[in-house]
């Protein structure tokens, strides 16, 4: 009941809020695509369409939205911030102090599970035509062959190193008990920062999120809190 009341408040908070999503799908058959594509960096370069759209940028990231009035926005800061002035009720609460806390213990998370990102984003991510471009561009990055790097850093050593962060960002989302969100009963920014990182892993696939999980010190908290964010991830798959 508590969790109905805090889903069905979040929800009619951020009702209004319409945009259109597009995603670019490569095809997963890789005759589809005679020779893999070669780009410079991590980044989208020269792309015709985009390059009409946002004239002023010589590279492309994702996300990237269409609002309404027909404007594209890049970059997930961007864009939260361009909604949070379009739309100021309800607020995204993006000057909230968590958001700065959450970022500070994600990093030192993130790069301890690196290994981990090495590991799975071909397996699970990636079509035949992409993995050339992967370890093409992620070799340099690295500083050694990727099977090298998976081997020596990830696995259940990669998992334990970054327990420490997991389990700090478990006490940040505990601190407000009115909720299960990181401001208790009130949907936030950091929610979908959190939200995209649980994701991710369990997109990974079984073994990945169930470490991830166990290294948060309290693998429920973190279910309760992707199933209370359902409305809003429900599309994840798209």
């Amino acid at each position: 009941m508590v969790r109905k009341h805090i889903e069905d408040s979040a929800r009619s908070e951020l009702q209004g809020i319409r945009l259109r999503d597009e995603m670019a799908r490569v095809p997963r058959d890789q005759a589809d695509i005679p020779t893999p594509v070669r780009i410079p960096s991590h980044h989208l370069k020269h792309s015709s369409r985009a390059s009409k759209i946002f004239p002023d940028r010589e590279s492309y990231t994702l996300p990237a939205v269409q609002l309404p009035d027909g404007t594209y926005i890049m970059d997930s800061w961007d864009i939260a911030q361009e909604l949070e002035k379009q739309y100021p009720s309800p607020s995204l609460h993006l000057d909230s102090p968590l958001r700065d806390r959450y970022n500070e213990l994600l990093n030192p998370s993130f790069a301890a599970l690196r290994p981990e990102v090495i590991r799975y984003v071909p397996e699970a991510l990636l079509n035949e035509a992409s993995l050339e471009h992967w370890e093409v561009t992620r070799t340099p990055r690295i500083g050694m062959p990727l099977p090298q790097y998976v081997a020596e850093q990830g696995g259940p050593q990669a998992y334990k190193k970054a327990a420490p962060y997991l389990q700090q960002i478990t006490a940040l989302l505990k601190e407000n008990d009115a909720g299960v969100f990181f401001e208790g009963e009130t949907i936030s920014f950091v929610d979908f920062i959190h939200a995209g990182f649980l994701i991710m892993f369990r997109r990974y696939g079984r073994d990945s999120f169930d470490q991830l999980l166990e290294a948060t010190g309290d693998p429920e908290l973190h279910l309760k809190f992707l199933e209370a964010l359902k409305p809003w991830i429900e599309r994840d798959d798209h």
